[in-house]
């Protein structure tokens, strides 16, 4: 959160900028009618998720460790087929001894849910801000890697939807201020490994007896980042016996502090080695290059990804990992602090990036808005993919400055992806469920209410979760799939699929993290539009093993790594 931020933006080609194209006010009559499928309703309160309540510390947000939390998960917890809700939480204000306490919810697979937190041995009391849904120990049960401002906490799952905490046991507790974190196997050995990543080394009681203040434009606000000290990301190798192995330093992974957030795995070269890419706050971003033989080199300078157009460092907040435009190449949304655009980076053929946010019209609608989590989805189900990003500001007192954009209390944002390389902001704004204004910061996608669709969970400041309720009308068919990989990665973490429908290729990765701080479904989704099947479904495991599936119709399937297709509904 680059409190003292100050942003000129040239709208010229610049770096690695794509020359930049007029962003339409209006869009014609054609694409206003195709955009009219995104519309999303508030379905909080009637959900049970309503009674939830998020604390982070004052009103004022005087210090720095109380502007960001509300990570979330969105997943199935219990086995039951249901997508289940766990909610990190706050704390209250400096030197209240209330208890303030991350809570679990089941769902029942048509939008409701009951809060289930007593004796479920997750209502974590320490500051938390993130969450990871992942089988880590190849069980096929979901557990969960909760990121706190020290230690951390690793839920394992005994099948029912009852935990404990092993993060001590397996060397995983981590007590820096830790932020995002992302599961995946770096080594390729079959098991999960964790990437951690820390934001500063705090020191709150210092920090506080200081009183240390700092301005944005003219008002008083909290103190940092810039001024106190980053801190490094730490590296878990899994040893396949239920602990892991600090591998940092070994893998030049700890040789970098910076102010980090969230972190997203893919491979970026293609060479087989899953890579990871990190959303610094303030600082430059990080691509670190999985070299194959345990350790990585950092290059994201290099590939075009580490600082803004105009050479600056920006406040990367969320980021997300989707191919947009259909060239069987993952490209890069990563969302900033307002007075500044959120980036999109587009995979070139030459293995870099290009910023190409000002071409498909995204530059200048994000400038007021300051981001965290984000997706590429495709809502419409119309065969590309859309974009999401929360909002909400980090300084209340940004009331005070009269501007009309630049407020505390934000309005989400989404964009369709109108098929021409470009996106637009919908006709209606996406529904009502995008005129609340809140502080929102975690988010998940995923199929709350089992209509098929691809609803939103948003995780908000001081208040309840926000569900956003897809109710677009004129909607296409669309296929869900669930991977099975190979003990112990049973959640086939780092497959990659490729469906074709005509001549259309579209690109899923398969993997659970989400944005910011959060946990969407592992259930790959694909818009299939008028098409009632994909023609041909290429699955590349992530052991390497390839996998080719035909006529599959649209609804929802389940493939077993070596096993064959399996559907689990009658169609969609």
């Amino acid at each position: 959160m680059r409190s003292t931020w100050i942003v000129v933006c040239l709208l010229v080609s610049c770096g690695s900028q794509d020359a930049p194209v007029a962003e339409d006010s209006a869009l014609d009559s054609t694409a206003a009618q195709a955009l009219s499928a995104l519309h999303f309703v508030d379905g909080t309160a009637a959900s049970g998720l309503g009674t939830f309540q998020q604390r982070n510390g004052s009103a004022d947000k005087n210090l720095i460790h109380e502007s960001f939390a509300a990570g979330l998960a969105l997943v199935d917890l219990n086995g039951d087929g249901h997508l289940d809700v766990y909610l990190t939480n706050g704390g209250p204000e400096q030197g209240s001894d209330e208890s303030v306490a991350n809570a679990l919810y089941f769902g029942d697979g048509q939008g409701h849910f009951t809060e289930v937190t007593q004796g479920s041995g997750v209502g974590d009391t320490l500051w938390s801000y993130g969450v990871n849904a992942v089988d880590f120990d190849g069980d096929s049960d979901l557990d969960l890697y909760v990121t706190n401002r020290g230690p951390n906490r690793l839920y394992r799952n005994d099948g029912t939807g009852h935990f404990e905490d092993v993060a001590a046991d397996a060397g995983v507790a981590v007590e820096e201020w830790s932020t995002g974190s992302v599961f995946f196997d770096y080594d390729r050995d079959g098991d999960l490994d964790l990437y951690v990543v820390n934001h500063i080394d705090f020191d709150l009681q210092s920090v506080h007896e200081q009183g240390l203040r700092m301005h944005y434009f003219n008002q008083e606000v909290y103190y940092g980042p810039l001024g106190l000290d980053g801190e490094a990301d730490r590296l878990f190798r899994n040893q396949g016996d239920g602990t892991f192995a600090d591998v940092s330093e070994a893998s030049g992974i700890g040789a970098v502090a910076m102010f980090g957030f969230q972190a997203v795995t893919f491979d970026y070269d293609e060479d087989g080695w899953p890579d990871l890419y990190v959303a610094n706050d303030s600082n430059p971003n990080l691509l670190w290059r999985n070299k194959g033989d345990g350790t990585f080199e950092e290059l994201a300078a290099r590939a075009g990804v580490a600082l803004s157009a105009t050479g600056d460092p920006q406040a990367g907040m969320g980021v997300a990992v989707g191919d947009y435009d259909g060239d069987l190449r993952s490209d890069l949304y990563v969302t900033n602090f307002s007075e500044d655009y959120f980036n999109l980076y587009r995979r070139t053929d030459r293995g870099m990036f290009r910023d190409v946010t000002a071409r498909v019209r995204l530059q200048q609608t994000t400038m007021p808005l300051l981001g965290w989590a984000c997706a590429f989805a495709d809502f419409d189900a119309d065969g590309d993919l859309d974009l999401f990003a929360a909002n909400g500001h980090v300084f209340p007192q940004v009331d005070l400055l009269g501007r009309k954009e630049t407020v505390y209390l934000q309005r989400n944002s989404i964009f369709e992806n109108t098929s021409d390389g470009r996106f637009g902001v919908p006709a209606g704004g996406g529904g009502p469920g995008f005129e609340l204004q809140t502080a929102s910061r975690g988010a998940a996608v995923g199929d709350v209410d089992g209509d098929g669709d691809l609803d939103l969970l948003l995780g908000n400041l001081d208040g309840p979760p926000s569900l956003l309720l897809n109710e677009g009308v004129g909607l296409g068919h669309a296929l869900h799939v669930n991977l099975v990989g190979k003990r112990p990665n049973t959640g086939a973490i780092g497959a990659r699929v490729v469906a074709l429908v005509g001549e259309k290729k579209m690109l899923r990765l398969c993997g659970t993290q989400s944005g910011f701080l959060s946990s969407c479904p592992a259930t790959l989704h694909w818009g299939l539009g008028e098409a009632s099947q994909v023609d041909e479904l290429q699955v590349t495991w992530p052991d390497g093993l390839e996998e080719s599936f035909s006529g599959v119709e649209a609804g929802h399937v389940s493939i077993t790594q070596g096993s064959g297709l399996t559907r689990t509904d009658t169609g969609d």
